[in-house]
C-alpha cells in the first residue's frame, strides 16, 4: 500500500484535540480538550520553574502502540499568547502489520505570540511495520514553535529483520497558507539494514529538531543548534543551518545510539528555549 493510499483510506479511529489558552493572570491553561481510544491525558503540570505560566501536558496512548489499520489525529492548538509543552509518554511502538498501514497526522496551530512545544518521543519501527506521518503546523508571524521528531529500529527477535517503510513529511506555514519549510522523505527498512554510504551509513537511529521564532536571528539560532554537537560526536552524525527565508533553525541527527539521540536533541532543545526566553527548561518527569 503506498502513502497516498494509506491517507485516501483513513477513517481516524482515534482522535484527540487541545486548545491552550491565557488566562488574565498569563497562566496557559487547556480551554478544550477531547480524546478518544487510544489517547488519554491527566491535568496540566505545572512544573517547569522557569516558566511557571507554561502548561505542559503529557499525551499517553492506552493502546500499546500503532498496530495495522489505525488511523490517529492529534489537533493543538495554542491562543494567541498561550504558552504550552506537549509531549508523549514514552516512545510510541509501531507493530508489524501484515496488510495495509498505519497512518498519524498532527495538526498545530501557533497563535500571535505564543510560545508552543511539541516534542514526542521516539518512534519504535518493529519489523513489517508500515507508517504514514504527517504533521501540519501554521506559525504566526511572531509565534514560536519547537518541535522534534525521531526514530529508531527494532526486531524483538534479535534476527536483524527490517521494517516496512515509514513515510514522513512535515509542513510549517504561516496562518495564510504561505509555506516556509516541508521535511520530508521516505525510507524502507531494507534500506537502513544495509546502511549504504550517503543515505544512513549504518546509522539507524534519526532525529529532527526545529525551531521557529523571530525572537532570535536564524543564523545565530543555528549556531546555537550546532554548538551542543561539540560535546558529543561518538557514533553520532549531524548537522544544523538556516530554515528557508530565515524562519528559524533546524537540526537533524543521525546515530547508531537511542540513548545518544535523545541527549542530542534534549540539549539543543534546552539550548534553543534558554536562547529565545533567557532560561533553560526544567527537568521533565516521565
Amino acid at each position: 500500500m503506498s502513502a497516498e493510499a494509506a491517507l485516501r483510506d483513513a477513517d481516524l479511529t482515534g482522535r484527540a484535540a487541545f486548545t491552550f489558552a491565557r488566562d488574565a493572570d498569563g497562566v496557559t491553561y487547556l480551554s478544550h480538550q477531547f480524546a478518544s481510544y487510544p489517547f488519554h491525558v491527566t491535568r496540566p503540570f505545572y512544573l517547569d520553574p522557569n516558566m511557571s505560566g507554561m502548561a505542559p501536558l503529557y499525551l499517553q496512548s492506552a493502546s500499546g502502540g500503532l498496530f495495522q489499520g489505525d488511523r490517529l489525529h492529534l489537533s493543538a492548538r495554542f491562543a494567541d499568547g498561550a504558552a504550552g509543552h506537549l509531549t508523549t509518554q514514552a516512545a510510541t511502538k509501531v507493530h508489524g502489520m501484515e496488510r495495509g498501514a498505519a497512518t498519524q497526522t498532527v495538526k498545530i496551530h501557533a497563535g500571535a505570540a505564543s510560545f508552543a512545544e511539541y516534542l514526542a518521543d521516539p518512534l519504535i519501527l518493529f519489523p513489517t511495520s508500515r507508517l504514514v506521518s504527517r504533521t501540519h503546523v501554521t506559525v504566526a508571524e511572531n509565534a514560536t514553535v519547537i518541535l522534534a521528531d525521531s526514530f529508531l529500529v527494532h526486531d524483538p527477535a534479535g534476527a536483524g529483520a527490517p521494517f516496512g517503510w515509514f513515510d514522513s513529511e512535515t509542513v510549517f506555514a504561516r496562518p495564510d497558507g504561505r509555506i516556509l519549510a516541508v521535511d520530508r522523505y521516505r525510507i524502507d527498512g531494507e534500506t537502513v539494514a544495509a546502511g549504504p554510504p550517503g543515505i544512513t551509513g549504518g546509522l539507524a537511529v534519526q532525529g529532527n529538531l526545529f525551531v521557529l521564532t523571530n525572537r532570535v536571528p536564524a543564523d545565530e539560532l543555528a549556531g546555537v543548534l550546532r554548538d551542543t554537537l561539540e560535546v558529543e560526536r561518538v557514533g553520532l552524525y549531524a548537522g544544523a543551518s538556516t530554515l528557508p527565508g530565515d524562519c528559524g533553525a533546524w537540526l537533524r541527527v543521525l546515530s547508531g545510539d537511542a540513548s545518544v539521540l535523545r541527549a542530542v536533541l534534549d540539549r539543543a532543545w534546552a539550548a534553543a528555549r534558554e536562547r529565545i526566553t533567557g532560561h533553560g527548561p526544567g527537568p521533565r518527569r516521565k
